[in-house]
């Protein structure tokens, strides 16, 4: 049992070794501002797009939610001037994923064709109006 115990501990300490940190607690000019403030990010995602990938947007809004205590809206259709943005969608059925690819503003070549792939990055100024965009493909 103490031999158990022992490699649980080696493997967990060893998991927080190798992790990516991707929460910060101050703004820089690499971060991503979901919550800033009195303001939030609201979440777009395609109403056509896969029902996971709408799950996926729910679950990431309810997530927020229980960390800030703020509620992001989930957008379906029209992006209006923001400040900032989350866009979460899949390459082959989101319509801003798609013209972002179209505009060579997000390169998804590493993910392109894999099964069960994803990427995570912010542009900046993806669309008209719109100051910052964290966008998640999957």
């Amino acid at each position: 049992m103490k031999k158990i115990v022992l490699l649980a501990l080696c493997f967990v300490s060893g998991m927080t070794c190798f992790c990516q940190s991707i929460v910060a607690e101050k703004k820089s000019a690499s971060t991503f501002p979901i919550v800033d403030g009195n303001s939030i990010a609201s979440i777009y995602v395609d109403e056509s797009d896969d029902m996971l990938v709408q799950k996926a947007a729910l679950l990431l809004q309810q997530d927020i939610f229980a960390v800030t205590g703020k509620k992001p809206d989930i957008i379906h259709r029209t992006l209006t001037s923001r400040k900032s943005i989350i866009i979460i969608g899949s390459l082959e059925k989101s319509l801003f994923i798609k013209q972002l690819v179209q505009s060579k503003k997000i390169n998804p070549t590493t993910i392109r064709g894999k099964w069960e792939a994803y990427q995570i990055l912010s542009v900046h100024k993806p669309f008209e109006g719109i100051g910052d965009a964290l966008i998640i493909i999957g």
